[in-house]
């Protein structure tokens, strides 16, 4: 078993032995204590556009071992106390389910439109288009992915290596067709990362299409102060409860971030917020 820890910077955090640095993007700094993406079978050049997945791409070209996961230098699945997964934990889980993966995080709008409101439409509408001519069989489980208001985000998960070979094996070829038909080399900064954010949502489909038996596992957000997991929690919180009512509520919550410093203490802070959101 190997959980692979995504990283575009030195990793220096005590992590069980399970656990492997996997170092990705440009290595300007000592690499010794992890593995890099740029050996064997690998598109570790393609990191800008493909973000961590270059190092999924790597785990299913070159890792022998049986169960594999991926996670992200500051995101982690977590167990009781807050502790990062260890190996009795994760083969118990896959003993009754095939696949971990992050909770569900919920939007405010569909799918397709949270993406076209962060990214552009055309290339969402380009990857339906894309799958419906390489799948037809996953066109409708496309169409539940698009419409939902809900997706499992991150490319974080954890299961057998056969299991994950499988996907990895209809994701890529998909992607690299999409890179071809987009030129995401034309974005700047933030938007180069598309086909990371394309396989967010095609990797729903592939659950979705496949029936595959999933865990939800809580991930713990290790550059997140309290406050900010506490504004995470209501937000997602207020969604599930009355999607309609999201866009008063980040605002308030924002008003509330930003008066932060009126506050004697981050408790008395956190009460007014939480007690805000009808928690």
């Amino acid at each position: 078993m190997k959980i692979y820890i995504c990283s575009h910077k030195r990793f220096e955090k005590k992590v069980p032995e399970i656990y492997q640095v996997i170092y990705v993007g440009p290595k300007n700094f000592s690499t010794a204590n992890g593995i890099t993406d740029d050996t064997g079978l690998e598109i570790a050049a393609k990191n800008e556009f493909y973000s961590e997945l270059t190092a999924l791409y790597w785990i299913w070209k070159n890792s022998s071992e049986d169960i594999v996961g991926l996670c992200h230098y500051r995101r982690f699945f977590v167990g009781r106390g807050g502790r990062l997964l260890g190996e009795g934990a994760i083969r118990e889980m896959l003993a009754e389910t095939d696949l971990i993966v992050p909770p569900k995080m919920w939007l405010p709008e569909s799918v397709a439109a949270h993406f076209a409101e962060y990214h552009h439409a055309e290339d969402f509408e380009l990857m339906r288009k894309v799958v419906r001519q390489n799948h037809p069989a996953y066109a409708g489980a496309f169409e539940k992915m698009a419409t939902r208001h809900w997706l499992y985000p991150l490319n974080m998960l954890i299961g057998q290596k056969t299991l994950i070979d499988e996907y990895c094996a209809w994701l890529f070829p998909l992607l690299f067709q999409l890179e071809d038909a987009i030129r995401p080399d034309k974005y700047e900064g933030y938007q180069r990362r598309l086909l990371g954010f394309l396989s967010e949502r095609l990797f729903n489909v592939w659950i979705e299409k496949n029936q595959i038996a999933h865990r939800e596992v809580y991930v713990r957000w290790a550059e997140k102060n309290l406050a900010q997991r506490l504004h995470a929690i209501a937000s997602q919180k207020a969604i599930m409860l009355n999607r309609e009512y999201l866009a008063s509520l980040s605002k308030k919550n924002n008003a509330f971030m930003s008066r932060r410093g009126e506050y004697e203490d981050l408790s008395s802070w956190c009460r007014v917020v939480w007690c805000s959101n009808g928690a």
